[in-house]
């Protein structure tokens, strides 16, 4: 349902390109999925428990669940709860590592999420493509006989004339040498 996007994020649009980098924005009412022009989108998080971007991601936790319980066969179906455990237990340690996390994170956890020891099909097929796979992607291309000259030396291949040691030349005082 699109109105649990919309109602979920504030909406903004360019309105004008201020140069070096910086942008105006208008805060807009229309649909985020219906717009044609980029938007931006501010979550609606005044109140976390219980407002708009809450529902959304109760929302999409619940697809997420019932989509995993549909491709994978777990042997006892995956809950909400557990989906929510798992996710809390990373923001936590995440947390406990000084690093902050975005609302993309939080949003992207949730729809990226795969209990551990379990694959999806799609995941399966990339981390099962090897580095000859990719090889045999790129052409083979002759290599151009060229003729050297002193133009292509790197300056660690120049040659310095080395010299002996002679302690008489370091300059070491006479009572010394005795």
């Amino acid at each position: 349902n699109s109105s649990i996007i919309d109602n979920a994020f504030f909406k903004f649009r360019i309105e004008k390109d201020l140069g070096k980098g910086h942008i105006r924005l208008a805060r807009i009412e229309d649909s985020i999925i219906d717009s044609d022009e980029p938007l931006f989108g501010l979550p609606d998080i005044l109140d976390e428990e219980k407002g708009p971007y809450a529902d959304f991601i109760d929302h999409i936790t619940k697809l997420r669940v019932k989509m995993l319980n549909d491709l994978i066969e777990f042997e006892q179906r995956l809950t909400v709860d557990e989906l929510e455990d798992e996710i809390r237990e990373d923001q936590n340690n995440a947390f406990m590592e000084g690093k902050a996390i975005h609302i993309f994170d939080e949003i992207m956890g949730i729809l990226e999420y795969v209990p551990h020891g379990y694959e999806l099909d799609d995941e399966e097929i990339s981390s099962n493509q090897t580095d000859e796979d990719y090889e045999d992607d790129i052409p083979d291309i002759e290599e151009e006989d060229i003729e050297e000259d002193d133009t292509m030396k790197w300056e660690d291949e120049e040659t310095e004339e080395v010299t002996p040691y002679n302690p008489e030349e370091e300059g070491i005082p006479e009572d010394v040498k005795k």
